[in-house]
């Protein structure tokens, strides 16, 4: 409670930077009622004797928007009780809350964000069950200067409250970028990071994981052949330190190429090589390729990706070190109408531990999701939605869950402009 105050008065104080700007701005103000409906075949996330459940959240929503000449805020939540058909013991509290503060100049912008999640539903099927609570928040500062460069610096803080056997863990990052266009056809940008991952001890769980420190580097080239047109060559570092085991260090090299199709269509593709230094371990090495598709235009946007290589993850869950990663995804979102639009998308994640250090198995984790989103009136959004989920491991059965939901979200609408 004490993280979402605190992110609360960030916000607050991003408004309170231009007083006079938002004492002259438009407010809006929207309280209203949230209701849901979320059927299960599968609620426990288990392989065999598989259990159905139906879940109703209700309660209220608010969404406010202030916006000025140069500032811009953002609030939208709500907080919902939950009743389940079967399984009693599981209700309780379900929310969301989510807010953006940005303020921007003539070559710079600040923004700020945080967002809040408290719920009993899982993004992964090998995520433990229970209230699992979630805060995430960023700090962004973004110039641009008159010799053709520009600085970006961040801070990204989360943490996330998990059931038993998964952890708590925090992390907090902070990374600078700097581009520069040396000339008309070259760019060149460096960027890095120090992000730490702190465990939780808590008495509910046996073993927990080891805080962990991430250093990272990259250094990207670009020459541009035409102006639809580029290629380059990108070089990476990033350290993996666990507060007492070895470290691990991997190094990426590889060559990349980006085309402009069309107005509203581009691709790019790299392909390279990546080294794993373990101390006190034998090394590894793999090739490594990125492929992404992008189409966006007024009704559709179409996004279509690929990679093969080295990822590291330090989650809550069981997923903790450097991974063999494959990832693959593809969405399309459609506007049929001004107030009906679709959307679907499908991704698979499949990871091999690299090393002893790694923990876990060789998994593969797949989503496929489907909604429809009706908004015939400003006061009124209803969304229906389809999501399956499949988890599979070599030393456990294939789990697998289908949900089917449908939310209603009516609001109170109203502008006021303050002077």
């Amino acid at each position: 409670m004490r993280k979402v105050v605190l992110y609360g008065l960030l916000s607050l104080t991003a408004v309170l930077i231009r007083p006079m700007e938002a004492f002259s701005a438009n407010w809006e103000i929207h309280p209203g009622l949230y209701t849901a409906y979320e059927y299960s075949d599968n609620y426990r996330g288990v392989a065999e004797n598989t259990q159905s459940e139906s879940t109703y959240r209700v309660g209220p929503g608010l969404g406010l928007l202030c916006t000025g000449q140069r500032f811009r805020w953002e609030l939208n939540g709500h907080i919902s009780k939950e009743y389940h058909n079967r399984y009693e013991e599981d209700e309780g509290t379900e929310g969301m809350i989510a807010t953006r503060a940005t303020a921007t100049g003539e070559m710079q912008s600040v923004d700020l964000a945080y967002e809040y999640l408290e719920t009993q539903s899982r993004e992964q099927l090998d995520q433990a069950r229970g209230i699992r609570r979630i805060h995430a928040g960023t700090l962004t500062y973004h110039r641009t200067f008159e010799q053709a460069s520009e600085l970006s610096l961040a801070y990204i803080k989360g943490m996330e409250y998990a059931p038993a056997p998964d952890e708590d863990v925090g992390s907090d990052r902070g990374s600078l970028e700097i581009g520069f266009q040396v000339t008309p056809h070259n760019h060149l940008g460096l960027a890095g990071g120090y992000t730490y991952y702190k465990y939780e001890q808590r008495e509910d769980v046996a073993v927990t994981n080891e805080d962990v420190a991430v250093t990272d580097a990259r250094l990207n080239w670009r020459y541009a052949l035409t102006r639809r047109l580029g290629t380059g060559i990108i070089l990476g570092y990033a350290k993996n330190a666990p507060r007492r085991s070895p470290y691990q260090d991997i190094y990426t090299t590889s060559a990349f190429l980006d085309y402009a199709l069309t107005q509203y269509t581009s691709l790019s593709a790299s392909a390279g090589h990546s080294w794993l230094h373990s101390e006190n371990h034998e090394n590894h090495e793999i090739s490594d390729a990125e492929f992404s598709l992008t189409r966006q235009t007024q009704d559709d946007t179409i996004d279509l990706n690929f990679s093969w290589g080295y990822a590291y993850e330090y989650t809550s869950g069981s997923t903790y070190g450097i991974y063999k990663t494959m990832a693959a995804g593809i969405s399309w979102e459609h506007t049929l109408t001004p107030t009906l639009n679709t959307s679907v998308s499908s991704a698979l994640t499949q990871r091999e531990p690299t090393t002893e250090m790694v923990t876990g198995a060789k998994e593969k984790d797949i989503t496929h999701r489907l909604a429809i989103r009706y908004r015939p009136w400003a006061y009124l959004d209803m969304l229906a939605s389809y999501t399956h989920l499949q988890h599979d491991s070599e030393i456990s059965d294939t789990i697998s869950e289908n949900r089917y939901g449908i939310t209603v979200e009516v609001r109170y609408w109203q502008s006021r402009n303050v002077r």
